[in-house]
């Protein structure tokens, strides 16, 4: 008798439905390593804001050492040597001279360290004096033994947070949160 032809029954491809999965997955793991690049990349920036405020820390020790305060004459707001560090606007937010800037030109910093590196021009880092019995000078720059210097990381831990609440920063503020500061280094103990 006849014998009927057999269809081959080998498959040359994928269906539809595998390559959509494939592709799927694809998406998930590619989504997966733009987040983990993200958050490797917040730390650093992170790491590089606490590194900065150590390397400014050395330098108002040096400071502190020739000129026996932490404020920083005529620089910062209105010339007393407290506030943002890198602003340097005399007209508009009454900051003669960026603090980092003075430090810089006496030797005290190797570089000029303005910026944070996500926060607008001048507004990053800031000085805080601390002293209850801080004592003006005739040319209104207080004398200080306690600072405390302060950033925003991107992902602070509570005890950052925690932290930069117990350091003083300054007389108009307890909470560094006011200007979106969350974390602080001083050298109150």
């Amino acid at each position: 008798m006849f014998s009927q032809a057999k269809t081959p029954t080998n498959k040359n491809g994928f269906t539809l439905i595998e390559i959509m999965v494939v592709i799927a997955i694809i998406g998930i793991l590619a989504q997966m390593i733009l987040i983990s690049v993200s958050m490797a990349r917040s730390r650093a920036r992170d790491a590089l804001r606490k590194n900065d405020l150590r390397v400014i820390s050395t330098a108002l020790e040096m400071y502190y050492n020739d000129h026996g305060t932490y404020s920083v004459n005529g620089g910062g707001w209105g010339g007393q040597g407290v506030g943002f560090i890198g602003l340097n606007d005399p007209t508009l937010y009454n900051y003669p001279r960026d603090i980092s800037g003075i430090l810089y030109d006496l030797g005290y910093l190797s570089k000029r360290i303005v910026e944070d590196p996500t926060q607008p021009t001048g507004f990053g880092y800031m000085l805080f004096t601390c002293d209850d019995s801080l004592v003006y000078t005739p040319g209104g720059v207080g004398i200080s033994s306690v600072y405390a210097l302060s950033a925003t990381l991107e992902n602070p831990t509570a005890n950052d947070i925690g932290h930069s609440r117990d350091v003083c920063m300054g007389w108009y503020t307890s909470d560094p949160s006011t200007y979106g500061k969350n974390y602080a280094i001083s050298n109150k103990s």
